[in-house]
């Protein structure tokens, strides 16, 4: 059998749930149609320095992160799967 192809659309249903990203608790954030690629937002308290679009340090805030849910044969990569995202994915 095979499994349903990933949509954006079904990706979008994630956004808000806490996953662990590398033993890191993050939060997904937001998906971006190109790739597909999940943000993950850190969950734990540290911040790194954000810097400004001429790279100037400015501001602290939360870390995010970047997952590819295909790799580039188009599979589903495996940082993708270790977030054990799967098994929520409803279709459209």
């Amino acid at each position: 059998m095979i499994p349903p192809p990933i949509t954006v659309t079904c990706l979008r249903h994630l956004i808000g749930c806490r996953v662990q990203y590398q033993g890191i608790p993050c939060r997904i954030i937001e998906v971006l149609e190109e790739g597909p690629i999940l943000v993950l937002q850190e969950a734990v308290c540290h911040q790194a320095i954000q810097p400004d679009q001429f790279g100037k340090a400015r501001r602290r805030a939360p870390q995010t992160l970047e997952v590819n849910v295909q790799d580039s044969s188009g599979r589903i990569s495996p940082a993708f799967l270790a977030l054990g995202v799967l098994p929520l994915l409803s279709s459209p």
